[in-house]
């Protein structure tokens, strides 16, 4: 092959691999370009959707913005629908029972277990049947006061039209020579009447015995079971005569309610205590049926509001509390959260340094410069009491704000106010789970700082409450809502003989007298039960000797320590829900005998009770199940001092090394307030280990 031949044929393939190079070329351009074409389209889409998204969460937040409007709305028109009267002051439970369009029939047969619906079925067939009124519409009956077997208690009748309530009373002249009797009054009018009287000199009651009117339905003789109820923790004196013709014992007052109610201001401090506040007043509101901006539902829920919210010439109910910190990210979170509106801005109190977790800038230099705002806000909170009982404070021993600030904020309180009854919630350094380096020291300064305060201090940690919810609830990784939510089950237990009737109730003096038997040793840990997920509520028993005895199981605390290794020095046992008196002896009676459970010699009795009606409430979604009984135990025990004993080996492990010490001086902290500090609680550790043992007159001689 030539020379040319060969040249020929390097052309012939170069052209050929150009060519095929050309169309490569064009097919990945186009490729290219229906690539970019489809990035444009799906960018489109992306901003799109993001557009979309935006519009929708301005939406949202109008809706939210408009929901509290919208049901006040609903509200209106349906008390317009109804013609439902409010009353005046909503805390006394009496003033529904006062109405406008009340009325109060005894005599009607009762049966055991008898439903609010089958009560209003008997009375829709006595006003039929025995008054020929059947186009009368009753909205609601129900009985009054706790059901006694072989006695028929009295109904409380609401009709839906004053027409009909007026055509009943006509023809109640019917039911004479029968055991059925209609009275439109039962408290307030039997008051007035008697103030009548002491004017007058004489009686004016009559009763069925005595000759009505004419035109007038008798007046009817309540039993004597039937007496005036009250709402007050501390009720006036009852006068010792009776009112002729009636039984109701009526105490000698004004006849407001407002007298009788003892009111208690909550103040959160620190981020623990925020955020646990933030779980109780959720609690709280459903508890008592308000709505996140204050409004009450229809039926106004349970209880008596008044001892924690204050309510306004609108009708909302405004809680009677305080939130502190000294940097404002987590009151933020309460500012723009859903219960936003429930609570007044001023009541929500922050600094713009936060204390860093030193005890010495929330006591010393940080804390001095807001403690007069929240002293001047707490004034004014006590102020709008009729009748203070007391403060409740939340807050932990470990941070700089809930330790240094809160240290200074209960002396200036104490100042302030003279011997003011208090109960304080507190975190407790955990064994194992921290969140600070120097929470060891912070937990030794104010526990040596407020060491002469006699009041309570509820103590529990955060590592006992996390393995409780893993353990008990099967919470796969538990957040703080879950803690703070199983909190604020304790703390609304605590409180819910404030708040609601009760075979025995407790007020915050009692704690104090009963969990206290000596003044430095006030460290009482909590316990709450059941603790039952959803899922096995079906399958638990939840009797109360099951209640009881799982409040003495180490298990179930708060606080990590083990209580075999202690002895109980005093136990108090806050039992709502449908409980029997009866039962709750029996379950005590076979704690007593039970070798695990020890108390100190010198106290023979040990145990303090409270039995309040009020059932427990949960949280929607929460982790735990409905129930229609709990239990909460506050014991005071010697076994604590273990947990005081890991945070003082903490503290000596930093301190030998003088580790940290230089932030704390350098706030104004003396580096002997330190020693001294660790002194008071060794001797905290000691007089725990004096008490455990038996030498009486150790205990004796030592000055507690």
């Amino acid at each position: 092959m030539d020379e040319q031949s060969i040249k020929q044929l390097i052309e012939t393939q170069t052209e050929a691999y150009e060519h095929r190079i050309e169309l490569l070329s064009e097919k990945y351009d186009e490729r290219e370009q229906k690539m970019l074409t489809e990035i444009r389209n799906l960018r489109t889409e992306v901003q799109n959707l993001r557009t979309s998204l935006e519009s929708t969460q301005r939406e949202l937040e109008n809706f939210r913005a408009e929901l509290p409007k919208l049901r006040r709305e609903i509200k209106q028109l349906t008390d317009s629908r109804t013609n439902v009267k409010f009353p005046e002051k909503r805390g006394n439970p009496q003033d529904n029972h006062t109405r406008r369009d009340n009325l109060f029939i005894e005599g009607i047969p009762e049966d055991d277990c008898e439903t609010a619906e089958q009560t209003g079925v008997k009375v829709t067939a006595l006003l039929s049947e025995e008054l020929d009124l059947p186009t009368a519409i009753v909205l609601q009956a129900h009985r009054l006061g706790k059901f006694n077997p072989g006695k028929s208690r009295a109904v409380v009748v609401r009709f839906r039209d004053r027409q009909d309530r007026d055509a009943t009373l006509r023809n109640a002249n019917k039911l004479n020579g029968t055991n059925i009797s209609i009275n439109e009054d039962f408290y307030l009018s039997a008051k007035k009447q008697l103030m009548q009287a002491r004017k007058s000199g004489g009686p004016t009651i009559t009763s069925s015995a005595s000759q009505p009117s004419l035109g007038q339905p008798p007046r009817t003789t309540f039993p004597n079971e039937l007496e005036a109820q009250t709402t007050s923790l501390h009720p006036p004196s009852v006068s010792s005569d009776s009112i002729p013709g009636s039984a109701i014992q009526i105490g000698q007052d004004d006849g407001s309610s407002e007298g009788r109610s003892r009111q208690v201001v909550s103040v959160h401090v620190g981020q623990a205590g925020v955020q646990i506040g933030q779980a109780c007043w959720e609690l709280y509101c459903l508890e008592h049926g308000i709505y996140p901006d204050g409004v009450p539902y229809n039926d106004y829920g349970d209880g008596n509001l008044d001892p924690f919210f204050s309510e306004t010439k609108e009708g909302r109910y405004v809680p009677r509390t305080l939130f502190v910190d000294l940097e404002p990210s987590v009151v933020d979170e309460v500012r723009h959260g859903v219960y936003r509106d429930l609570f007044r801005p001023d009541d929500l109190v922050t600094h713009t340094e936060d204390a860093a977790n030193n005890f010495a800038r929330g006591r010393y230099s940080v804390g001095q410069e807001v403690v007069r705002k929240v002293l001047n806000r707490i004034r004014k909170q006590a102020e709008a009491c009729s009748g203070l009982q007391g403060f409740m404070f939340f807050h932990s021993f470990g941070g700089g704000t809930g330790s240094g600030f809160m240290s200074l904020l209960l002396e200036k309180v104490m100042e302030e106010f003279t011997s003011p009854s208090m109960l304080r919630f507190a975190v407790f350094p955990s064994p194992r789970m921290s969140t600070a380096v120097v929470e060891p020291y912070n937990a030794v300064l104010h526990a040596s700082t407020t060491m002469e305060y006699d009041h309570c201090v509820f103590v529990f940690d955060n590592e006992a409450t996390y393995n409780l919810c893993i353990n008990k609830l099967h919470v796969g990784r538990p957040n703080y809502n879950n803690l703070n939510h199983h909190v604020a089950q304790v703390v609304s237990a605590s409180t819910a003989s404030l708040r609601f009737d009760g075979d025995l109730n407790v007020d915050l003096r009692d704690f104090k007298t009963n969990l206290v038997p000596l003044p430095r040793l006030h460290f009482p840990i909590v316990t709450y039960a059941p603790v039952i997920s959803a899922d096995n509520a079906n399958h638990e028993q939840q009797s109360v000797a099951d209640m009881t005895n799982a409040c003495f199981d180490s298990s179930t605390q708060m606080a990590t320590c083990d209580p075999s290794n202690g002895k109980y020095m005093s136990c108090c046992l806050l039992y709502r829900g449908d409980v029997i008196p009866n039962d709750v002896q029996r379950a005590i009676a076979a704690i007593r005998v039970k070798k695990t459970v020890q108390f100190v010699e010198w106290c023979p009795t040990g145990f303090k009770l409270g039995i309040n009606s009020g059932p427990p409430t949960v949280v929607p979604g929460g982790d735990l199940a409905k129930t229609n009984r709990a239990v909460c135990m506050l014991a005071n025990t010697t076994a604590l001092r273990e947990a005081w004993a890991r945070v003082n080996l903490k503290f000596d492990l930093m301190y030998s090394k003088r580790a940290f010490v230089h932030w704390y001086a350098g706030e104004g902290l003396e580096e002997a307030e330190l020693s001294e500090a660790r002194e008071n609680t060794a001797q905290l550790e000691r007089d725990y280990e004096e008490v455990d043992g038996h030498d009486d007159d150790l205990i004796d001689n030592h000055d507690f």
